[in-house]
């Protein structure tokens, strides 16, 4: 019963993460052959997706960083800008698409900051190769 709760729980967050439609039913978890450590897996994409991250971690978006973020947005078809390091309008609406294909979204912030999960997700897509 608690397996079955705590799955409900999740599928249900405040962006509609839901875990139903990608074919994962309540009962699944609970017929799972690991059904802990399926809840497990399920916690953790709910922390990835509506978590937030200690403000002593957060990345501050400096020249070097920001460069390497228009590389990879720039590589991933999301932004047509310079790599120039500065964090501007175009790489904030970049991220920001960037982010939404993600669901990543809830992770970003109004300042010149990155949050360590949402840039360890980004950082995953492949080597930045700088100009």
């Amino acid at each position: 019963m608690a397996v079955t709760q705590a799955c409900v729980n999740l599928s249900y967050g405040p962006r509609g993460l839901d875990l139903l439609a990608q074919g994962l039913s309540a009962a699944e978890v609970d017929d799972h052959p690991t059904p802990i450590q399926e809840l497990q897996r399920l916690l953790e994409l709910h922390r990835l997706y509506f978590g937030q991250s200690d403000e002593a971690q957060l990345l501050p978006l400096e020249e070097e960083l920001t460069r390497e973020v228009q590389a990879l947005l720039r590589g991933l078809h999301f932004y047509r800008g310079p790599i120039h390091g500065v964090y501007d309008e175009a790489t904030q609406r970049a991220l920001a698409d960037w982010a939404g294909m993600e669901n990543l979204e809830e992770r970003l912030r109004g300042d010149a900051c990155m949050d360590p999960v949402c840039w360890s997700s980004y950082g995953r897509r492949g080597e930045v190769s700088l100009p």
